[in-house]
């Protein structure tokens, strides 16, 4: 009688061929003040004790944020502490505003991979009127790749084979593939994670299978399982 014992699962993550996405969707024009690429900017003055504000640069980060982030919106505004002046953030997934108020960040759990992300600073006076506004250059929440969720699965003798099955799982929702790299010699690996070993093959002792998993957007994770098959005494 053999006897199956897993150890671990590890493994590295292998990236698609494509760079991960950025934004903007839309054009965005060259700003003059440091901090690189602005769009959408207007400045203006308040008759109320003639105010004026005026934004030098505005960057979201992370600059590649997944799901389980927060995005922040840094802005760089002048005169900054001056009473009477108000910062507002009205924030826009997939251009549809989604958020309006004092918040400079916003939890990306509610979206989606792929959604681009942006955030329009307006700077008001006490009155309401716009004194400085600006739109940021886009993030697109990423993608995340497919994960091992531990070893094999039940896995037995059934007639004249040992059946189990490996558990992967993607935090996005993808279909994941799954593909041997290197293993025991007669294992074999299905593309749904389902083991297969005749039984004239098996040999006890301390194995490792390899295998690589991929999700419909092409991110990859390529793990090692390793366990040990013993004879029952």
């Amino acid at each position: 009688m053999l006897v199956l014992v897993v150890a671990a699962a590890l493994g590295v993550i292998r990236c698609s061929a494509k760079e991960p996405a950025i934004g903007p969707e839309k054009l965005a024009v060259a700003s003059k003040e440091p901090g690189g690429i602005t769009s959408h900017v207007r400045q203006g003055a308040s008759s109320e004790d003639n105010l004026r504000a005026w934004i030098k640069g505005m960057t979201l980060r992370p600059a590649f944020p997944n799901k389980d982030e927060t995005v922040s919106a840094l802005l760089e505004w002048e005169p900054q502490g001056r009473p009477g002046m108000l910062v507002s953030y009205e924030w826009v997934v997939k251009d549809v505003s989604v958020k309006t108020g004092e918040a400079s960040t916003l939890a990306l759990n509610k979206y989606h991979t792929g959604d681009h992300v942006s955030v329009i600073a307006t700077i008001t006076d006490s009155n309401g009127k716009p004194l400085a506004s600006q739109r940021s250059l886009s993030v697109v929440i990423q993608n995340r790749p497919p994960i091992l969720d531990g070893g094999l699965e039940e896995f037995a003798k059934s007639g004249e084979e040992w059946l189990g099955h490996i558990r992967v799982s993607d935090p996005d929702g993808d279909h994941v593939v799954v593909r041997p790299v290197s293993g025991p010699a007669g294992l074999t690996v299905q593309p749904d994670g389902t083991v297969r070993w005749p039984v004239s093959a098996i040999q006890p002792g301390t194995h490792e299978l390899t295998v690589e998993l991929e999700d419909e957007r092409g991110l990859g994770f390529r793990g090692t399982l390793s366990f040990s098959i013993e004879e029952a005494r």
